[in-house]
Parts: C-alpha cells; sequence; structure tokens
C-alpha cells in the first residue's frame, strides 16, 4: 500500500531527514585530524637537561665537562636562569601612565631654564658693550686703564662679581658721561638724560 503523502509519518520522516549543509558540516568534523597535544612550554623545555646524543652537550665533553662540575674551578655548575616573559607586552608598556600635571610641572621648568640661560647670554652681551663703552670714553677722556675695561689678560677680578652687580656699577659709571648703553645715546645734560633715557636697565627700554 503506498505510502499517504498527508499522513503523519510521512511529514515526521521528512523533517527528520537531515539537510545537506548539515550532512556537509558532520562529514568534515568527522575527518578532521584529532587536536595535538598543548606543546611543551619553553620555561619548560629550557628546565630539561640536555641529553648526552645532544651535538652541544658532546661539545662541551672534549671542552673537558663532566656533568655535575663546572668547566673551571669556582664555576657555576647549573646554569644561569632565565625567566621569560609570557605577557604579551611590547616596549614601554611598564612606563608609568602619562601624567598631564607632572609634564605641565617639567615643560614649565624647562621653560624657565631656557628663559635664565637666554637673560644670562644677553646679560653677558650688554656687559661686554658696556665695558668697551667705558674703554672708549675713558680713553677719548685720557684716562689710565681702569678694572671696568675688558682685560688684556686672563686674570679679571671684576669679571669675578656676580653679572647683576657687573652692570649696575657699568651702568652707573656711564651714566657720568651721561651714556646710555641700551640709548646708544650720549646726552648733552642730566637733565635731558632724565628726560629722554626710559631707565637705567634693558627691561626699562623693552617696555
Amino acid at each position: 500500500m503506498a505510502d499517504d503523502y498527508l499522513s503523519d509519518a510521512f511529514l515526521l520522516s521528512e523533517t527528520q531527514e537531515e539537510s545537506y549543509s548539515k550532512k556537509r558540516t558532520r562529514k568534515l568534523n568527522e575527518s578532521q585530524v584529532p587536536k595535538k597535544q598543548p606543546k611543551q612550554s619553553l620555561q619548560d623545555k629550557m628546565a630539561e637537561k640536555i641529553s648526552q646524543d645532544n651535538k652541544g652537550f658532546k661539545m662541551l665533553q672534549k671542552m673537558g665537562y663532566t656533568p655535575g662540575q663546572s668547566l673551571k674551578e669556582g664555576g657555576i655548575v647549573e646554569p644561569i636562569y632565565v625567566d621569560l616573559e609570557q605577557k604579551r607586552e611590547g616596549l614601554g608598556s611598564r612606563v608609568k601612565t602619562f601624567d598631564k600635571n607632572e609634564f605641565e610641572k617639567r615643560e614649565e621648568s624647562f621653560k624657565q631654564q631656557m628663559r635664565h640661560a637666554a637673560n644670562d647670554r644677553v646679560m653677558k652681551k650688554d656687559i661686554r658693550a658696556c665695558r668697551l663703552a667705558c674703554q672708549d670714553l675713558d680713553e677719548r677722556n685720557q684716562k689710565q686703564r681702569s678694572e671696568l675695561w675688558l682685560p688684556l689678560e686672563e686674570e679679571d677680578p671684576f669679571g669675578e662679581l656676580e653679572p647683576e652687580e657687573q652692570l649696575v656699577k657699568l651702568v652707573v659709571y656711564l651714566k657720568e658721561y651721561l651714556y646710555c648703553i641700551w640709548c646708544g645715546t650720549r646726552y648733552d645734560s642730566l637733565e635731558e638724560m632724565e628726560q629722554e633715557c626710559p631707565g637705567t636697565t634693558r627691561q626699562d627700554h623693552d617696555d
């Protein structure tokens, strides 16, 4: 008797039949090679002693090595232990995290150092200019050499003073000639100098 295509038995057999994709997936899984056992870790391998068949071991034997003894008197018996890093971290990964406040402090400190260095260079330049001006004005007025002039020899007692003190003394001395190094002018009178000259420092002239 032919199967009734509308019967429950026929419908149940149709739904239980595997699809092509499921069959293919099942066959692929069955045909796969069993997973390999996890390999021995590199740290464990390094902890193992090399066998006597190893080429390196044979070379050591030719050099006089005996297992359990060192190659020379007072030498090591066990190899140096190496602790391998297992983490997947790159160079610089252990550097402390970025601190914005600390960075800003260092940046400001660096800027201050640069400003001080620049100020020192400018001050040395001003001191040299003042000493040359003192020498020129003294020579015009037939005065003898003084410590304010640039030294002819290495010894320079005036140059051993603090730069600020040197500059103050030079500016005061040049004022006797009614001369301002920053104005580059020799005034006709003290009244004119006080009116025209901004002050006795570079900052007064820069403002």
